[in-house]
């Protein structure tokens, strides 16, 4: 938080800033990047999560980890296929809204399947890459319907700066939160699914964002 308001006074107050504080008055851009900060924190740390389950508690060989990995992957170019067909910003908000509530509910259905037989708990994996496609593609395309084209390039950068930023801090946060459900409950295991299914729960305010940013907006 700190890095962030740090990194708002400087580009504020600097004559060419690489990113333009005035964006963030419209709510859309802001919407977005909120929304972008929020999925791109709970997918890579439910990821992490689901790779310690499968390899630390079913006891999967590197190989199977591997699998388990590409299962939750291999579905994003699907996504951001889908997403290309996409004709106008209605439709772009509800392939997003769907897509963003539907993770949700996959992490959930994820972390409540993952002692079943092994065919069912890979089955649960498959579809959180084909939403996270959908996002990924999603929040670019809206991103650049809202700037103007000379500043589409600043743009991205601002989007890219999100996704990683927030990658880092959700395996962070999200670990940690799942670590200290594991010490209280003197289970590991328990730790890490409701971590699992806490990374649902919070994308859930990811949907919330979208469907209050993605909405009729001048270009900024």
């Amino acid at each position: 938080t700190f890095l962030y308001w740090a990194f708002y006074r400087i580009e504020k107050r600097v004559e060419f800033p690489l990113i333009d504080p005035a964006w963030f008055k419209s709510r859309r851009v802001r919407g977005v990047l909120i929304a972008c900060f929020i999925y791109n924190a709970t997918i890579p740390a439910a990821t992490l999560l689901v790779a310690l389950f499968s390899q630390k508690t079913l006891e999967f060989s590197p190989r199977m980890g591997g699998l388990v990995i590409l299962l939750m992957c291999v579905f994003m170019p699907l996504g951001s296929t889908i997403l290309g067909k996409v004709k106008n910003s209605n439709e772009l908000r509800k392939v997003m809204l769907l897509a963003s509530f539907l993770l949700g509910v996959d992490y959930i259905v994820i972390a409540l399947f993952a002692q079943s037989p092994m065919a069912v708990f890979l089955f649960t994996l498959i579809f959180s890459g084909f939403f996270a496609g959908i996002l990924f593609a999603g929040d670019t395309v809206a991103i650049m319907e809202s700037l103007e084209p000379a500043k589409a390039a600043s743009g991205m950068a601002a989007l890219s700066m999100v996704r990683q930023i927030s990658a880092v801090i959700g395996i962070a946060m999200i670990g940690t939160i799942s670590e200290v459900i594991g010490n209280m409950a003197d289970n590991a295991v328990t730790g890490r699914l409701w971590g699992i299914a806490i990374c649902g729960i919070i994308t859930f305010s990811a949907w919330l964002m979208l469907r209050d940013g993605l909405k009729k907006d001048q270009l900024v």
